[in-house]
């Protein structure tokens, strides 16, 4: 009778855990749906100049950029995890760097990288006028580019950490571990090289598990607008701003057009999508990139190996690659103090510190982020650990693709529906109702960066516990959590930096009237004004590295070393 009533409560949990955010999500969704049925705003959409080439600039962006983090991680990982060992001082200080590098929000790192590579920035005054003979910033188009190709260096730099951090907490599993060695010694002991190996045996298994970082990647590169409006393309600009632009007009008609700008980016995706997944099952692809030759391993000498050279090489790329992350925080440090600044001259000739007086004074926007960060990032964190604790594996697996929805739709399209479920409720320019937009767009992370540690949980400790009947929440607080507090707080930790990254939301659901770091470095930056919009990407910067600090600062103290589970021999 008592486990009926725990079996019957657990059901009415998980309902209340399963209509918290399926109910704004389906009021997002089912809005977003009513007004792309609209035919008029499709023809208004599709007769626009301007949509075929935003459309192709957004498709081709979102593609290179996940192809190049794809293969950059693959090499990576062979020559820094597989070469050098899981152990090695190299991958180890990889993994403890990449959470400070995750902190880095988007709009910050676009910033600098704009204020590096511009025709006045530090890269080309480091040149000038020694090198190149140049008294004057050259004509080109390094900013704003027609072809995106800024954009992708950004999109690059932002999503190959996330992409490593994914695949890193992957490799963390024993289990997982223990089959790639098998694997590896299996392939040695027939003679493919390691570098073999790894290309045909040990990566085909492990970049399916990539399928959603990979597929939230492609959907933020292909559906971001905060970065396209500092350094993407103008003329035309990518399909999300110009989505986004057309969701500000007052008139209903065209803010249609922009919820169905939004499904065709929806659709393309899912078309680019469709596509790389058939070509991953396609007979062809399976035998070139998983089947070894019939010579190959009589050959393995002949072919390409990996060397000495290439894994230094993969190592000064992660620290180049680190010093670039040192770069960005260093030119918003001196663009923030910088009154004037004549080209060709290597510093500034006159220093002030008004941007960050102006900074201090908008304690406003500082308090709404900090706040916002923690309500959403605590919140998910609740829901995402309860859903797990509640939710029987079948339905855990069952449900992902709805809650990853969120994740890999164009936020454009389901925040305005969001925003109408808001104005019906009378949540719309409140707060609670950026933080509830902001919670909704955290739990897809959490959920996605807490589940492989939380899933790989070796349940063998908690039939121990309930052979000794220990009660649940006993053994949650006093066994469990500790073992998971470094996954947990990692997650919270990213949670937070999503938190404060968001853009669209805020200015969404807020209506302007709850104004963050990001909404005040996007606008300052668009409008041109480097030293306050530097001070503000500064501080979107400095919060998230203090989360991510005290992270790892609560996660290693007081470490708990896990027991040795019980084997079923030393079972009563």
């Amino acid at each position: 009778m008592r486990r009926f009533a725990v079996r019957q409560l657990n059901t009415l949990w998980l309902g209340v855990l399963a209509a918290a955010v399926g109910l704004p999500a389906a009021a997002a969704l089912g809005h977003a749906l009513l007004l792309g049925a609209s035919a008029p705003a499709w023809h208004t959409m599709l007769q626009h100049p301007s949509t075929g080439a935003a459309l192709a600039l957004s498709v081709a962006t979102a593609t290179v950029s996940t192809a190049i983090c794809l293969w950059l991680t693959r090499w990576l990982v062979f020559h820094l995890w597989v070469r050098k060992g899981q152990h090695s001082n190299t991958w180890h200080n990889l993994t403890r760097w990449i959470p400070a590098m995750l902190a880095m929000p988007h709009v910050a790192f676009a910033m600098g990288v704009v204020w590096l590579i511009a025709p006045s920035g530090w890269l080309i005054r480091l040149m000038s006028p020694s090198l190149t003979g140049w008294q004057w910033p050259p004509d080109w188009p390094l900013i704003n580019d027609p072809l995106g190709v800024g954009l992708c260096v950004v999109l690059v730099g932002k999503e190959l950490p996330f992409l490593l951090w994914s695949l890193a907490t992957q490799l963390q599993r024993p289990d997982l571990q223990l089959t790639l060695a098998r694997a590896m010694t299996t392939a040695t002991s027939l003679g493919y090289t390691p570098h073999q190996a790894w290309c045909r045996v040990m990566w085909p298994m492990l970049w399916p598990k990539l399928s959603w970082p990979l597929l939230a990647m492609f959907a933020y590169g292909i559906s971001q607008v905060d970065m396209a409006l500092v350094i993407g393309p103008t003329q035309p600009p990518t399909l999300a701003v110009l989505a986004w632009q057309w969701l500000q007009d007052p008139s209903p008609g065209v803010a249609a057009s922009g919820v169905a700008a939004a499904w065709l980016l929806s659709a393309a995706g899912a078309v680019v999508a469709a596509v790389v997944w058939c070509a991953s099952r396609w007979r062809g692809w399976r035998r070139i990139n998983t089947s070894g030759h019939s010579h190959m391993a009589t050959h393995a000498n002949k072919t390409r190996q990996a060397t000495p050279l290439g894994t230094a090489g993969a190592a000064a790329t992660w620290r180049g690659f680190a010093l670039a992350y040192g770069a960005v925080v260093f030119s918003l440090a001196i663009a923030s103090v910088t009154l004037y600044w004549p080209f060709p001259s290597l510093l500034p000739q006159q220093w002030h510190t008004g941007a960050w007086v102006q900074a201090s004074l908008s304690s406003q926007a500082l308090g709404s982020t900090l706040g916002l960060a923690l309500f959403s990032s605590t919140l998910a964190m609740l829901w995402t650990i309860s859903w797990f604790e509640a939710a029987p594996a079948r339905l855990d697996i069952a449900s992902r693709p709805l809650l990853y929805a969120l994740l890999v739709l164009p936020p454009v399209l389901w925040l305005s529906g969001l925003h109408m479920a808001s104005v019906a409720v009378g949540l719309d320019a409140t707060w609670l109702g950026v933080a509830g937009a902001h919670t909704l767009a955290v739990v897809p992370y959490t959920v996605l960066m807490l589940s492989p540690a939380y899933r790989s949980y070796d349940q063998r400790f908690a039939q121990a516990s309930a052979s000794l009947a220990v009660p649940v929440w006993r053994f949650l607080t006093a066994v469990k959590w500790p073992m998971l507090k470094a996954a947990l707080l990692n997650a919270w930790a990213v949670g937070f930096a999503v938190s404060v990254a968001q853009y669209l939301p805020t200015q969404m659901l807020g209506a302007g009237r709850v104004v963050t770091v990001t909404t005040e470095a996007v606008t300052l930056a668009s409008g041109g004004q480097r030293d306050q919009a530097s001070a503000f990407g500064l501080l979107q910067i400095a919060l998230p590295v203090l989360a991510f600090a005290l992270a790892y600062w609560l996660g290693k103290s007081k470490a708990t070393t896990a027991p040795t589970p019980p084997t079923p021999t030393s079972a009563p």
